[in-house]
């Protein structure tokens, strides 16, 4: 409604066919991608009922996904800000500095994972396992289960922080869908 940035709402309801093409053309692997990335994640509960002594893992799972959830979070904030700083970088012309953007906000996203992974991990020990896990009565596999698996968890989080910030940040943020 300003002469900056004007809403034509006629071309929201009716694009021209060139718009629809770009659209299709950028939007269809970023939508094959989510598709298959949630398909992915939503197997795990499944795989996992299907091993032997699935009631305890599943019941692991539960809690200790929701708690790596949590970690993963920060993960992907960083990752969809390095898309911004990696855009506006592109925007303002300063294409030369962008490897060494990229580059920083890569080792940014490692150390902030490896500090969080870190205190994830003493929180497992100090907090989830001997106070958590109680109120939800796991039993004492469960409890075990889902402890290990926090561990594992929070250890690669630097190599998903990793990957998070270069394909959700750096390479979608430069336009690579």
């Amino acid at each position: 409604f300003n002469k900056r940035f004007r809403i034509r709402p006629a071309q929201l309801f009716r694009p021209s066919g060139a718009m629809m093409r770009r659209y299709i053309h950028y939007a269809t692997p970023v939508l094959f991608n989510e598709t298959f990335w949630g398909l992915g994640t939503a197997l795990y509960p499944t795989i996992m009922g299907h091993m032997a002594g699935s009631q305890a893992i599943l019941a692991a799972f539960g809690i200790s996904g929701n708690i790596e959830k949590l970690a993963t979070s920060l993960v992907f904030a960083v990752g969809a800000t390095t898309a911004i700083i990696i855009g506006n970088e592109i925007g303002a012309g300063r294409r030369e500095e962008l490897y060494e953007v990229g580059l920083t906000l890569n080792t940014l996203s490692i150390l902030l994972a490896i500090v969080v992974g870190a205190v994830f991990i003493f929180l497992t020990y100090t907090l989830f396992s001997p106070v958590l896990y109680p109120l939800f009565h796991l039993s004492p596999e469960a409890a075990e289960i889902a402890t290990m698996m926090s561990l594992v968890s929070f250890l690669i989080l630097p190599l998903r922080a990793f990957n998070t910030t270069n394909v959700v940040g750096v390479l979608r943020g430069g336009g690579d869908v």
